[in-house]
Formats: structure tokens, sequence, C-alpha cells
């Protein structure tokens, strides 16, 4: 057990200080690096688009194109937490984990010649000690944020913002049909202060394009890592 705790130790403080190498070098802060980055090798399905401020992870199967990026609570609070609104994101440091999120925005395009399914439920992220983060339904979020923040007009307002914005808004009857994209913001319960790496699991059912075929599920599933040193380091919620 302890020679377990100072491996993780170590690899954290080894995580830590490579990031903080890296931010000297590019002369950025830890606190404007993201907590939550693509792995530095990746799998030959999945593609990697390099962008400033979030990087894209891009994978295809059968027929169904699925890119996927992190958003830092300081870019969704500079969006969203502002003017009369709270962001439907919001969350405390001094919250419980399981009442924070990790926030990711997903696109869905379906190039098949029949429709496919999407349940936001069904999401899940895994991380390296199969700990299991669920993703939230809108009802789930509203629950996380009423019990918290009790419900007012900023709190209803936000509601009312994250019905535009949801991945799940976008495919609100769970179906995806022939050439629709689809896209929008999917929150996770945010993963525990040890995960070191994990894996965003989205499943998709797809429709049988001949009568009596089976259905066929598949599952997209995106790898990422975690470092907490830059997780602690990031700006306080604030609203603009």
């Amino acid at each position: 057990m302890i020679d377990k705790f100072r491996k993780t130790t170590l690899f954290s403080l080894l995580m830590a200080f490579s990031f903080y190498m890296f931010a000297c070098h590019q002369g950025t802060a830890l606190k404007n690096l993201s907590p939550i980055q693509p792995p530095a090798t990746l799998s030959n399905d999945i593609t990697l688009t390099k962008k400033p401020e979030r990087p894209e992870l891009t994978m295809t199967k059968n027929d169904i194109t699925m890119t996927i990026s992190y958003w830092r609570r300081y870019d969704l609070n500079l969006k969203f937490n502002r003017g009369s609104t709270t962001s439907p994101f919001y969350y405390e440091e001094a919250w419980h984990q399981g009442d924070k999120v990790d926030v990711f925005y997903v696109t869905i395009k379906n190039n098949r010649k029949a429709p496919i399914l999407f349940d936001v439920t069904n999401c899940k992220i895994v991380d390296q000690d199969k700990n299991e983060f669920g993703a939230l339904s809108y009802e789930d979020n509203r629950k996380r944020l009423e019990y918290k923040k009790g419900h007012d007009v900023m709190i209803e307002n936000g509601l009312e913002e994250s019905k535009k914005i949801l991945l799940e808004m976008s495919v609100a009857d769970g179906k995806i049909d022939p050439g629709e994209t689809v896209e929008g913001f999917l929150p996770f319960r945010q993963v525990k202060h040890r995960t070191k790496e994990f894996n965003v699991d989205i499943p998709i059912e797809m429709v049988p394009e001949k009568a009596l075929a089976r259905y066929k599920k598949i599952v997209f599933s995106f790898p990422f890592v975690h470092n907490l040193a830059i997780r602690m380091a990031q700006p306080s919620t604030i609203r603009f």
C-alpha cells in the first residue's frame, strides 16, 4: 500500500513538474492551461486537431463521425456566467466532488443510410482505476444546481440557456437521422483528484438498414489525461 502511494505521489509530482516546465517554456501560467488534455500518444483511429484553446479528438466508426473537446471552467464561466444568468455548469471549489462537473463539447455526424440513437444517460467517464463518472442529463443538472444554489431568476436563466446548448437537447427525440449533424455540451460528474487518465465513453445504437436485422451498439471511447496541479491552479468561479 505504501509503495503504491509513493508511486502515485511520484507520478503526480512528475506530471506536475512536466506541465510546469512546459508552461515556463511557453510563457504560460498553470492557471491558463487546461487540467484535461488528450494524451501524447493516440491510437490510429483517432485524429487530433490542435487548437490554441481546445484540442479536438475525432473518430469515425461505421460511417459515424464524432468529435470531442474539453472546456475548462474558466471558459465556461466567460461564456455563460454573466449578467443575470448563472452558468448551467456552475460549481464552487467548496462543493463536494460529486456536485462539480467536467464538461465536453461533442459533435456527432451520421453518414449512414439509417438513423442512429443517442442516450445521454449511457455516456460515462471511466478512469484508470475503473471508477465511473456518469453524464448528466438536463434533469440531473437541474437537480444539481437547485440542490446547491436554490432556484432564483439567475438559475432559471441558466437552465433555459442549457436547453439551447446541451447535446442532449439537440437530439431531443434520441434519434439522429441520416445526413444529420448534432452538437452540444455534454457534462459529467467531475473526475476524482487522483485520476491520472480516463476515457470518455459515448455509446451509439445503430438502427438496421434492412428490415428484421438487429440493432447494433458501438462505443466511441476517447482518451484523456488529468493533471491535478493544473486543476488546483485554475481561477476561481467568477461572474463576468
